[in-house]
C-alpha cells in the first residue's frame, strides 16, 4: 500500500512538472525575406493600436508612416538593423499557446520592388512575399538589444526625411 501511495505521488510530481513552461531562449538576428539589392524603400510607422497576425498585414494600407529612409540612407540603416539581436524561445515540451505577433509601438516596413514586404518590429516580425496568392511569415522574436528598442529608432529618425504622404481624416 505504501508503495502505490509513493508511485502515484511521484507520478503526480511528473505530472505537475510537464505542465509548466519548459523552453530554451534563442538568440538570433534579424533575416529579410528578399535581397537588399531588390529594396524599393523602407518607411517607419509609429503603431498606436496593436496589430496582430490576423490583421497586420493591413498595417500599411490603414495609418500612414511617420518617415522614409531616402536611398542614400537605406544602406547604413539595413546593415544597423540586421546587426540587431532578437530573442525567440524552443518550446520542449507541446503546450497551447496564444499568438505573441504583437506589432505595434515604432515599425520599420521594407517594402520590395515585386511589392513583397517585410515588417520588423519590437515584438515579432512579418513577411508578405508576393508570388502566387501570396505567402504570409510570422515570427515572434522578441528584441533583445541592450539600447531600448524606441530609443534606437528614435535615433535615426532626427536624420529621416518625413514621409510624404497625405494627411489622414
Amino acid at each position: 500500500m505504501f508503495r502505490k501511495i509513493v508511485v502515484l505521488f511521484i507520478a503526480a510530481l511528473l505530472l505537475f512538472n510537464l505542465m509548466g513552461c519548459m523552453y530554451i531562449p534563442v538568440k538570433k538576428s534579424i533575416k529579410l525575406s528578399k535581397d537588399e539589392s531588390v529594396i524599393q524603400s523602407i518607411d517607419i510607422y509609429c503603431v498606436e493600436d496593436a496589430y496582430y497576425e490576423g490583421d497586420v498585414s493591413g498595417l500599411r494600407s490603414e495609418i500612414s508612416p511617420v518617415c522614409t529612409l531616402t536611398a542614400e540612407q537605406q544602406d547604413d540603416f539595413v546593415k544597423e538593423l540586421l546587426s540587431l539581436k532578437f530573442e525567440t524561445e524552443i518550446y520542449l515540451l507541446p503546450m497551447p499557446m496564444d499568438g505573441g505577433y504583437d506589432y505595434e509601438g515604432y515599425v520599420v516596413s521594407v517594402v520590395y520592388d515585386d511589392g513583397s514586404y517585410d515588417l520588423i518590429a519590437e515584438e515579432g516580425q512579418y513577411s508578405y512575399l508576393n508570388v502566387g496568392n501570396g505567402s504570409h511569415k510570422y515570427d515572434y522574436a522578441d528584441y533583445c538589444g541592450t539600447k531600448d528598442w524606441s530609443a534606437w529608432i528614435e535615433t535615426h529618425i532626427g536624420n529621416l526625411e518625413p514621409a510624404n504622404v497625405p494627411p489622414t481624416t
